[in-house]
């Protein structure tokens, strides 16, 4: 596989910082100290910008500067109304479809989350990553590559969210608690109940999260 260019490293990076808050809303940032920062030139860092703000984490704004973008509670509950509809259906695909390796790949990001879950001090950012991989691997696990690059997007726009609720919740069990479940009708190959369970996931989660988003 070959190595990340410059470019897509600081995208990935800027990213990050975004979503997990270490970059908040309304942050100001100066794209001389990002040059200087990540040791890029300005016309690529110009594309990584650009590339962020169509994703609605960056505002450009002429004679103003770069901006971190406020989180946009009325897309979230959009695109939460899709996912629920696309993680349905992206369980029972991979209940359908799931290879052995990909089963037992699942399994191990989920024992890995599950002991982290477990331990006194929970790491709110390591507990994040690892639901993330559980999901991109099931998304994978559809064999359908359509499926798996619009919920990948859509996932990334909520993360945001997530993040910024996980880290005013002591109690984050809840958003993992449905994954052994999801697992064991993926395992079973029984698409009917796998689909069931993604979309009462998503349901549970809304129901904890609902002060925040309406």
């Amino acid at each position: 596989m070959a190595n990340p260019k410059p470019k897509d490293k600081v995208y990935e990076n800027l990213q990050y910082r975004i979503i997990t808050n270490s970059l908040k809303p309304g942050d100001m940032l100066n794209e001389k100290d990002l040059v200087e920062h990540y040791r890029i030139g300005r016309t690529p860092l110009r594309e990584v910008l650009l590339q962020l703000q169509t994703e609605n984490l960056l505002q450009i704004i002429p004679r103003v500067g770069i901006i971190v973008a406020q989180i946009d509670i009325q897309q979230i509950k959009d695109i939460i109304e899709m996912r629920r509809e696309l993680e349905g259906l992206a369980g029972q695909m991979a209940a359908e479809r799931v290879t052995g390796e990909q089963l037992e790949e699942l399994k191990n990001i989920y024992q890995k989350l599950k002991k982290c879950l477990a331990s006194e001090n929970q790491d709110v950012e390591k507990l994040a990553q690892y639901d993330q991989n559980f999901h991109h691997k099931l998304y994978e696990a559809t064999q359908n590559k359509t499926l798996k690059s619009t919920l990948l997007s859509l996932n990334r726009t909520t993360s945001r969210f997530w993040y910024h609720i996980a880290y005013q919740n002591n109690d984050l069990s809840y958003q993992f608690e449905d994954l052994e479940t999801i697992l064991e009708y993926v395992e079973k190959r029984d698409a009917t109940n796998a689909r069931k369970a993604l979309t009462n996931h998503l349901d549970r989660v809304v129901t904890k999260m609902k002060n925040h988003l309406f």
